[in-house]
């Protein structure tokens, strides 16, 4: 009797301890299909998520665009894809920053006549290639010219403006002149507002008997603004032209470092100007001007 309840309570252990090992195994099974639920769950929402992400960032990317002025990269290469075959600038793109980079070499005159566009460089040069900025308001800043050409249809001039409200900020102008020539590097007519700021001019004049020599000229330009700049002029000697009385205007004097005629509120600040002499009609009897 005594073994008969060994047995029965043997038993019960042995049927106990295999529903115990029945439930732990179901149980981990459970956690197992539980965690792989989950996993998939995870992994769902993450592509989702991501694929959302993608598109809002896109979509950020393009209003970010849309709401940035337009910036255009100009080269030697697509140049004439924003100027037409007369060199004045397409419609489309009058109001817009544009970045010149590289070199730019006998691209003639460059016509600016769409108001508010502003002209930057990009480790650029000008070889022979010059502006007219007859729009309000526009901006040309960090550009290099070297210049040995004149401009007849440029009103003789490197960069000719007749635009209110222009500004050129850190110009850098190198004009080694033609001889005899009428040869201008900056010209500001008409207009009101000019500004000629932080900018640099090397000029080397060679109107020994005939022609006007002027690094810069300003005619008509009220309420001019020409400030911080450096200015190295070689000009050779000329008589002084009395032919208009004492109402010739700037013409009167042939060559000048700086020239300004009929400009009213003119302020010309923080300037340095250096003139040397290379020659002249008169350079023997050093003869003015």
């Amino acid at each position: 009797m005594k073994m008969n309840k060994i047995l029965f309570v043997f038993s019960i252990s042995i049927i106990l301890l295999a529903s115990m090992s029945l439930i732990s195994a179901s149980t981990n099974e459970n956690l197992t299909i539980t965690d792989s639920a989950d996993s998939g769950m995870l992994l769902e929402d993450a592509s989702e998520t991501y694929s959302s992400l993608n598109v809002k960032s896109v979509q950020s990317q393009d209003d970010k665009l849309e709401t940035e002025p337009d910036n255009y990269v100009i080269n030697q290469r697509n140049y004439k894809m924003y100027f037409d075959d007369t060199g004045v600038l397409k419609n489309e793109y009058g109001g817009k920053i544009l970045t010149f980079d590289g070199t730019f070499t006998d691209k003639g005159i460059l016509t600016i006549n769409s108001d508010n566009t502003k002209i930057t460089g990009r480790n650029t040069l000008f070889n022979n290639t010059g502006f007219n900025i007859k729009a309000d308001g526009v901006m040309l800043t960090n550009l290099k010219f070297v210049l040995n050409e004149s401009f007849k249809s440029n009103r003789n001039a490197g960069i000719y403006i007749t635009g209110d409200n222009v500004t050129l900020y850190n110009i850098d102008m190198s004009y080694d002149t033609p001889s005899d020539v009428d040869a201008v590097g900056v010209y500001s007519y008409d207009n009101t507002g000019f500004k000629l700021i932080n900018s640099s001019f090397n000029y080397i004049g060679h109107a020994f008997h005939e022609g006007h020599n002027y690094p810069i000229l300003l005619q008509y330009s009220d309420d001019a603004l020409v400030s911080g700049n450096d200015i190295s002029s070689t000009l050779p000697l000329r008589e002084v032209d009395w032919s208009g009385g004492i109402y010739g205007g700037v013409g009167m004097d042939k060559v000048s470092s700086f020239a300004a005629g009929d400009s009213k509120n003119l302020q010309f600040t923080g300037n340095n100007v250096y003139s040397t002499v290379n020659f002249g009609e008169y350079a023997d009897n050093k003869y003015p001007t």
